[in-house]
């Protein structure tokens, strides 16, 4: 299938000038033409949150009655624990590549370029590594702060009081949950640049804050607004009760809420920052950029 959505592109002109709504416009349209790619994509992340929900439904359904013996709280909890480590483990790897995937879709919309969706897969399976690393690399940045606020606080509350210590813990980590934010997204398109450009993990990361000088409100509206707005009212509605509390309309319910609601959270995020790499980042510009010849073979 071939995008048709992104304007033409003159030759050597970056597409920055791009406007917010025009941005937004092409991410949502290159989603709903691309919607079956997009939900082959996300499929796994969007079934394995909907199993985390029901599995944590569950476990808060059985604890309410009081005549759960202690083996089958035990059996749940054991189940939960479970649960909580596989989805650790896909998050940590299966987000970043399915990222890495949807970006290619959206850098694709702009660049004009024909998207076959094997390629696709093949292409972020061969990068799936870099993706994850800069993924980890990203997490480990942004937990830095908190940890060293964290062993501080301890401190603090070993030398001084608990109460003291947990206030400081609590008011340093307000004061840096917004500059850690500010990193979080100027690292944002490490996963895309990891994609087009063939580039490792830590120069993924230095790629994406030089792209993201000076545009940083234009890429938090263009890439997080809206899938930060759609996670926050599936989630909302995934826990309201329906059918009736407990019943197993409202549990099913639920849990496919949950499942939908990040499969179109992650796809809008992928496509998006996929857009916003390929307009920061022209084809013809980029360090990565294939040769006309190159070009002309490659098939995404």
């Amino acid at each position: 299938m071939t995008l048709d959505g992104a304007p033409p592109r003159s030759e050597g002109a970056p597409a920055a000038k791009r406007s917010f709504i025009d941005a937004v416009a092409l991410t949502l349209r290159t989603c709903r033409r691309n919607a079956g790619a997009c939900l082959l994509l996300t499929a796994s992340i969007g079934i394995l949150s909907g199993v985390g929900n029901a599995v944590a439904r569950s476990f808060s359904s059985i604890t309410d009655e009081a005549a759960v013996s202690a083996d089958e709280v035990r059996l749940l909890f054991l189940a939960v624990i479970a649960a909580v480590v596989v989805l650790a483990l896909v998050y940590i790897f299966v987000v970043p590549i399915t990222v890495g995937a949807l970006s290619l879709i959206g850098s694709a919309a702009v660049y004009g370029d024909e998207v076959d969706l094997r390629g696709i897969v093949r292409q972020s399976f061969d990068r799936a590594l870099e993706s994850v690393g800069a993924f980890l690399v990203t997490i480990l940045i942004l937990l830095a702060a908190p940890v060293v606020i964290g062993l501080f606080a301890l401190a603090v509350a070993y030398g001084l009081d608990p109460e003291e210590g947990f206030g400081v813990l609590i008011f340093a980590l307000a004061v840096v949950t917004l500059p850690g934010f500010y990193v979080f997204v100027r690292l944002s398109l490490a996963v895309p640049v990891v994609m087009r450009e063939d580039v490792g993990p830590i120069e993924a990361l230095r790629r994406s804050w030089e792209l993201l000088r000076g545009t940083w409100w234009w890429v938090f509206g263009v890439g997080f607004l809206i899938p930060l707005a759609v996670g926050v009212v599936t989630r909302i509605t995934s826990v309201g009760s329906i059918f009736g509390p407990d019943s197993l309309g409202d549990f099913l319910l639920g849990s496919l809420i949950s499942a939908v609601g990040l499969a179109i959270t992650v796809s809008l995020y992928g496509v998006g920052a996929g857009v916003i790499y390929a307009t920061l980042a022209p084809e013809d510009t980029s360090p990565g950029a294939p040769s006309e010849a190159a070009a002309s073979e490659q098939h995404l």
